[in-house]
């Protein structure tokens, strides 16, 4: 579940409404998803909302290494190729997916497509070892 406070609801009562409904079996985890800039004011306050955070994150700016900052695994992050298609068209996405993979070791990172040979390719790089 994604928060975005937008002043209706104080982060506090969002946090306990959430706690409710993991305790009551009506969902498992919560947590933040969204850019760092928009994520970090909880980090520094200490007000992390759940256990889950999905990150926007790119090759060029590491915008996910505030997770190391503040001792926070990388779970989740997405935004790679959209970044570098936007700073360079002619990249390799496939370049930029093996990048992304050394980034995020630990987590799961999210591309989408609308073509399936590109999914199959996706899926090849992950078979790869990326240590090597």
């Amino acid at each position: 579940m994604l928060f975005r406070s937008a002043g209706l609801v104080a982060s506090h009562e969002w946090r306990a409404w959430m706690e409710s409904c993991v305790r009551s079996g009506k969902m498992r985890s919560f947590g933040l998803a969204s850019s760092a800039e928009a994520v970090r004011p909880f980090f520094k306050s200490d007000a992390m909302i759940g256990s889950v955070i999905q990150l926007r994150d790119s090759v060029a700016g590491r915008e996910a290494d505030i997770l190391d900052e503040y001792a926070f695994p990388r779970q989740i992050t997405y935004g790679y190729v959209s970044a570098a298609l936007r700073a360079d068209p002619t990249c390799r996405v496939a370049d930029v997916l093996t990048a992304a993979l050394s980034m995020n070791r630990t987590g799961a990172i999210i591309v989408t497509s609308g073509r399936q040979d590109r999914l199959r390719q996706y899926g090849r790089l992950t078979e790869s070892p990326t240590d090597a």
